[in-house]
């Protein structure tokens, strides 16, 4: 978590943005959710404060329709009691009614009401908490909530259109409702007259008073009633309480309205998270693709990005050569962006450790420096690739960099140009080449198969003697931790770091310790950054940057150091100040060195100048 925990700290004012708004939404999932559901369990808490275990209903009845269309006989309540599984049985009448409540100052009161009917002595029969029980057959026990709109015991509530008068006698002392609409309990037979449509002093039809909404059922203790027996028996349709929810007014519209709405508050919530991390990533691609380069595995951008979720998308990313061409699809997925410039390779990294020289003598593996012209190294320009066999030699016995016969062809179909043309490099230890072109002569190619980022049509690339051409994708990771340094145009630094933890990260990459390679802080005094190891890449200007780029570059003690337009962004005086720096560590640290570049000026510090052309490189 070396890179995770930094980047928290770095952007901590994002992630505490972004945390602020998701505990937000979480905050609104809570209250949206607890008052819909408590809207919801309003509508249905008077059947939910029944004593029942089920409803049967009349036969064939519909769920959604259930309390407002069936019609049972309340004989049916005995074939129901007659079961060993049913401890009680009773008939239940439902239906809404309009109304209006005298009160004992003579004013009238509008009030709805869900009117249950049941026997007075039935389990159903409500408990009380004020006034009196079911028994006057013109009593009503109403929910608590009727009294708070103004009516009080003993006011009259006159059903409308019927005239039926029913007499406030007690209260349940809580909330009951059905369908958003207050609970009044009556008996069984005055309710069946109200259904009826009888009102005072009319004949009631003939068999209003077996019928009843449903049989309301409650299970013998310790045992679960048959339903579907039972229904064959009684000749019902029978459902559960829970079941019976949905046959309320509006319940589940309401519930479908309370699910959308916390789905929608989820999405949302995924959503913000998803943006943050997708834009996260996105404005981070070219830190992601260095990390890469560095041969940075996929599971350790999981382990250690905090916004790449999605790793393959940095394997899909094709290296734009010079002019924009991209390259096909032979071309390594570590390969990244390097940043600046269109003549660019995708950046690797640090890598395996390299006896150190003394300063001054030259030992076995520092070449000899061929003789200069003053101010500039000699350049020539013949027009095919050579293949010296002085270079080739050199590099296999002392180690270094060969390149034998590279060809590289970008694009597909008439489409297709070659980016290298049998191209034939040899760099010995602590030698520092230089290749000079003009854009889109395939300098950034060479450099990207030099570095393993790109697999060429033919030909080999060696490593101190071992052909990583056409290694697996993980060895070249490998390679790229271990052997391989690079140094970009910018620096590529990575913002949330330190200086010296821009060293400690490449080590950290290549699971070394500072043992294994060179002592971070050491290696900062040592290009003139150790006063500076506490800034970050914002805080230090270009020249300084690129030189912790050179030594991010070199902590692992590579074998092989691909520079990359080091000096494009600087000044001429801090231009000559970095190619001084990169030559002195190429020969102190006995590493071979590649550096392309435009900058004639600068080339006096190197020990070979090599020209590329139509990719075609000469001597």
């Amino acid at each position: 978590m070396f890179l995770a925990w930094r980047e928290l700290v770095f952007a901590r004012a994002r992630f505490g943005l972004m945390g602020g708004v998701v505990a937000l939404i979480a905050i609104l999932v809570v209250l949206l959710s607890g008052l819909s559901s408590g809207l919801v369990n309003d509508g249905v808490s008077g059947l939910k404060r029944l004593p029942v275990t089920a409803f049967a209903f009349a036969e064939g009845t519909k769920t959604d329709s259930a309390f407002s269309r069936s019609t049972v006989n309340v004989s049916q309540a005995e074939a129901w009691k007659g079961r060993d599984d049913v401890g009680d049985a009773a008939p239940f009448g439902n239906m809404l009614v309009n109304a209006k409540a005298t009160t004992s100052a003579g004013a009238q009161v509008p009030i709805d009401l869900a009117l249950f009917g049941v026997d007075p002595g039935s389990f159903l029969a409500p408990s009380v908490s004020d006034g009196a029980g079911l028994g006057d057959p013109d009593g009503i026990v109403v929910s608590k909530t009727v009294l708070d709109e103004g009516v009080a015991i003993g006011d009259t509530v006159v059903v409308d259109r019927l005239g039926t008068r029913l007499k406030v006698v007690g209260t349940t002392g809580d909330q009951r409702t059905f369908g958003h609409v207050d609970v009044a309990y009556l008996p069984l037979r005055t309710w069946q007259q109200v259904h009826a449509g009888a009102g005072p002093g009319d004949e009631v039809r003939d068999g209003a008073y077996e019928e009843a909404t449903a049989i309301a059922l409650r299970a013998r203790d310790g045992n679960r009633i048959d339903l579907p027996g039972g229904d064959a028996a009684a000749g019902t349709t029978s459902m559960t309480l829970e079941e019976s929810f949905n046959a309320s007014p509006g319940y589940s519209a309401e519930t479908s309205t309370l699910t959308l709405i916390q789905v929608f508050l989820y999405a949302i919530s995924a959503l913000v998270v998803g943006t943050f991390f997708t834009v996260w990533t996105i404005q981070r691609k070219h830190e992601l693709a260095v990390i890469r380069a560095m041969g940075a595995s996929t599971g350790y951008l999981m382990r250690e990005d905090p916004g790449d979720r999605h790793p393959d998308r940095v394997h899909r990313r094709r290296l734009p050569d010079r002019g924009g061409r991209r390259q096909p699809a032979h071309h390594d997925p570590h390969a990244l962006p390097a940043g600046g410039g269109a003549d660019r390779p995708r950046r690797p990294a640090p890598h395996r450790p390299r006896p150190r020289r003394r300063r001054g003598g030259r030992g076995p593996h520092r070449p000899r420096r061929p003789a200069r012209s003053p101010g500039r190294a000699k350049m020539t320009t013949s027009s095919t690739s050579p293949r010296p066999d002085s270079l080739r030699s050199g590099a296999q016995e002392r180690g270094g960099l060969l390149v034998e016969g590279v060809t590289l062809t970008l694009g597909d179909g008439d489409a297709t140009v070659t980016a290298l043309d049998d191209v034939h490099l040899g760099v010995a230890p602590g030698e520092f080449v230089a290749i000079v072109g003009p854009s889109g002569s395939g300098k950034s190619s060479l450099l990207a198969v030099a570095g393993a980022l790109t697999t060429p049509d033919s030909g080999r690339v060696l490593l101190d003697g071992v052909d990583i051409t056409r290694a697996s994708t993980h060895e070249k990771a490998r390679h790229r931790r271990e052997r391989i340094g690079f140094v970009f145009q910018s620096g590529n630094l990575i913002p949330a770091l330190t200086a010296l933890d821009q060293l400690r990260f490449a080590l950290d990459v290549g699971g070394k310790r500072p043992a294994d390679g060179h002592d971070p802080r050491e290696l900062l005094d040592r290009v003139g950054m150790g006063h500076r190891a506490g800034h970050r890449p914002h805080q230090l200007s270009g020249g300084e940057r690129q030189r912790v780029g050179i030594a991010r570059a070199l902590v692992t003690r590579p074998a092989v150091l691909l520079v990359d337009e080091p000096t494009a962004a600087l000044d001429r005086a801090r231009s000559d100040d970095i190619v001084t720096l990169l030559a002195h560590e190429t020969h102190e640290s006995a590493v071979a060195t590649i550096m392309v570049t435009h900058d004639h000026d600068v080339l006096g510090h190197c020990d070979r100048v090599l020209s590329m052309v139509d990719g075609r490189l000469s001597e």
